[in-house]
């Protein structure tokens, strides 16, 4: 009898395991990164089997009428967008054509594999989505777009990435290369309608896709954004949320010199008290179903410049301050953001494939639960400066946090993004992917 029982339990529990999602996004401008890094949707053919959802990004649509001037992307050669077509589906990469049907065909690796076109992203104006979201007609011109989108590829559904319902004004440098940058102009969100519009607008869609499409949302971090989308009124008409559970502190602007975690699992002693450990629960709290949160993990790290750390232990801790390195591109050059990465080109940040080419003398966090990276001389990759500090996630961190989904009994787990993994002898290795799929149950 005692044999049967243990019997019964060990296949609940491999069914809980086999039950969880693991979910990543693939990012079409990873095309442009120099070699080794460089990443195309063919890329994705080793792991396709490891992973259960795909979300392609990203895909925007066109700005609402009388948008004057239109955004860079909107107009050739990016898009082709006019009053007439405001709120259809608009790719911004030529790529997209040939990468979404092909990731598409992976399900005949993959047969249970679903595609998710994720639509928006932070450099696209929230405000667009506040006004789609505040018009009926307009939702129904994005609901038949959508649609047509998933009709033409055979996607399995959106992703709406919405950064973020109520928020501020803003107008953000996006950097093309370290000569050629581009400007966001966003005239924010309205509160407190968009708290309103923003169930409005899911049940819209969900009502249109039912069963056949998924509708999954790329949702808020911090509780006071967390309130703002309503989560707990609008869970009703999302299959999944995409929790950003990560750059919780970001090193790339000139108001934060504090070293904090970029996706702690639980508070650091010192640095921002914000963790997924607090997140999660706060969503929990507000009544959305644990069966509808997915974990985000990033597979990079921020990071900050302190050479008076050299020689110290005290690098082995969050809360320090950096001091501005100026080694940044444009505007980015006076923020507290260390040299950008060799392949991501973005500051203060560097990929989880670029730190193992830089070998940082490494520490693990048991509190946060992540890992911190220091150089005292030049790096490995004889690019990294000394004195550059590091807050990431390594195979120890990405464990612990996947563990920790399912002791919640969460709905799984999901990266951001499959081209920042790692890399050996000049391919992909997908060492942090291989650990996820891993502590999953075998993905």
């Amino acid at each position: 009898m005692r044999v049967g029982v243990l019997f019964v339990v060990a296949c609940l529990s491999a069914a809980l395991v086999q039950s969880a999602t693991f979910g990543a996004y693939f990012a079409n401008w990873a095309q442009y990164r120099p070699s080794p890094y460089t990443y195309k949707a063919s890329n994705l053919q080793s792991i396709i089997r490891r992973v259960d959802q795909i979300y392609y990004g990203f895909v925007y649509f066109c700005p609402p009428a009388g948008t004057n001037p239109l955004p860079y992307w909107a107009v050739p050669p990016y898009g082709n967008c006019n009053d007439a077509i405001e709120y259809q589906l608009l790719s911004v990469e030529p790529a997209d054509a040939q990468f979404i049907p092909q990731i598409v065909q992976m399900k005949s690796t993959n047969p249970n594999l679903k595609v998710i076109l994720s639509i928006g992203g932070w450099n696209f104006p929230s405000n667009y989505f506040s006004k789609l979201a505040a018009s009926s007609t307009a939702t129904q011109k994005f609901i038949n777009s959508s649609l047509a989108w998933l009709s033409q590829y055979k996607a399995d559904g959106i992703d709406l990435d919405w950064e973020f319902p109520c928020s501020p004004p803003r107008s953000d440098p996006v950097e093309i290369s370290c000569t050629d940058f581009r400007t966001v102009n966003d005239a924010g969100g309205k509160c407190p309608d968009d708290t309103t519009n923003i169930v409005n607008l899911l049940k819209a869609i969900k009502a249109a896709f039912g069963t056949k499409y998924l509708l999954t949302f790329a949702s808020q971090a911090a509780k006071s954004n967390e309130d703002r989308m309503n989560v707990g009124g609008a869970s009703q008409y999302v299959d999944m949320w995409h929790v950003m559970t990560y750059d919780y502190t970001v090193s790339d602007i000139t108001d934060n010199a504090t070293m904090s975690p970029n996706a702690p699992l639980y508070n650091p002693v010192g640095g921002l008290q914000m963790s997924i450990n607090n997140t999660i629960n706060d969503y929990l709290a507000a009544g959305v179903p644990a069966s509808k949160l997915m974990v985000g993990i990033p597979y990079y790290g921020h990071t900050w410049y302190q050479p008076s750390l050299v020689g110290t232990t005290n690098w082995q801790k969050f809360g320090n301050n950096g001091v501005v390195q100026g080694k940044c591109c444009g505007p980015f050059k006076t923020t507290y953001g260390a040299q950008p990465g060799q392949g991501s080109s973005q500051c203060g940040t560097m990929m989880y494939s670029e730190i193992q080419a830089a070998k940082p003398t490494y520490y693990y966090d048991s509190t946060t639960k992540s890992a911190i990276g220091f150089w005292s001389s030049t790096g490995a990759d004889s690019y990294t400066s000394s004195g550059t500090w590091l807050t990431y996630n390594d195979k120890t961190s990405v464990t612990d946090i996947t563990n920790w989904a399912k002791t919640k009994n969460l709905a799984g787990v999901f990266i951001f993004d499959t081209s920042m993994d790692s890399i050996a002898n000049g391919q992909f290795s997908y060492e942090l992917t291989n650990t996820i799929a891993d502590a999953l149950g075998g993905h």
